[in-house]
């Protein structure tokens, strides 16, 4: 287990809890990627609010932290489907964008990605 993520196993298993076990698997993975849309899109009205609408960034930030929780619970029982503990996930994408950025971000790796087109 990656240590300095374990805290998102414990998040991940105590999410399964609020899960309706009646679920088909058709259902369950409906119920899924439609959350992972919908959740997208409430954090993505938080920001549309404060870059068209002007809200104060401040004002905002119990309701986008709210949206997020909501996203990540979708997004752990996503893993969970596919038996990935979250303590998998940083480690990996971190490897990644090593890979992808050594130097740190750059525009130019960024369009010419290696392997992609």
């Amino acid at each position: 287990m990656n240590a300095p993520y374990s805290e998102m196993n414990q998040y991940q298993k105590d999410t399964a809890r609020t899960l309706n076990p009646n679920m088909t698997e058709k259902e369950l993975l409906t119920m899924l990627g439609w959350g992972i849309h919908d959740e997208s899109g409430e954090v993505i009205d938080h920001l549309k609010k404060r870059l068209f609408h002007h809200h104060p960034k401040e004002s905002m930030r119990d309701a986008v932290c709210k949206e997020i929780g909501d996203l990540m619970w979708y997004v752990v029982r996503t893993a969970a489907y596919f038996g990935i503990d979250m303590s998998e996930i940083p480690p990996a994408n971190i490897e990644k964008l090593r890979k992808r950025y050594p130097e740190g971000f750059s525009p130019e790796r960024s369009i010419h990605r290696e392997g992609e087109s």
